[in-house]
């Protein structure tokens, strides 16, 4: 299962201790979803609409567990690995936008599709940010937005699995 945190590795909740590999954090009960317990989603995307922060963990829920829709809650959890995964969401986020402007730009509509911005969104040259945004402005913005909204949710979470497991550390 996966948890986000903080760069710091803390978690948010319960005492705010820190979260190492290889070590399993207990709370008592009674759990309660959203509010008491250790949080895990299955998905990734799912933990992602949770993340506090860039470091993603591996985890494994025991002791007493609650499986909700796209999350559970447990009194027991155990931080398999984890690391700094910002360049990895960064690339990933790109990767997603660029999909959506190539599904579902429509230039009668929006005209052509600022090149800086393609460049940006394929290489992530922090040099091109700037102009990018710039280039990408309301109406650009607005339609990438909807087409990535529409966008296939477990593709991208197939996606972003592979991409968070090829760069973890061995």
């Amino acid at each position: 299962m996966w948890h986000f945190s903080e760069a710091n590795k803390c978690l948010r909740y319960q005492d705010g201790c820190k979260i190492v590999a290889g070590e399993t954090l207990k709370v008592d009960g009674p759990l309660r979803t959203c509010e008491h317990g250790l949080h895990a989603c299955k998905r990734l995307l799912d933990a992602a609409r949770y993340a506090p922060g860039p470091y993603i963990w591996f985890v494994e829920l025991s002791g007493e567990v609650q499986h909700g829709d796209d999350k559970s809650v447990a009194t027991e959890h155990t931080a398999m690995w984890g690391y700094d995964a910002t360049e990895v969401l960064r690339a990933f986020s790109r990767r997603v936008a660029l999909d959506a402007v190539q599904k579902y730009w429509d230039e009668t509509k929006f005209g052509a599709f600022p090149e800086v911005v393609k460049k940006w969104l394929e290489t992530g040259d922090e040099s091109l940010r700037s102009a990018a945004w710039s280039a990408a402005a309301s109406a650009a913005a607005s339609a990438a937005a909807s087409a990535a909204a529409s966008a296939a949710w477990s593709a991208y979470n197939d996606l972003l699995t592979d991409m968070i497991l090829a760069g973890r550390p061995q």
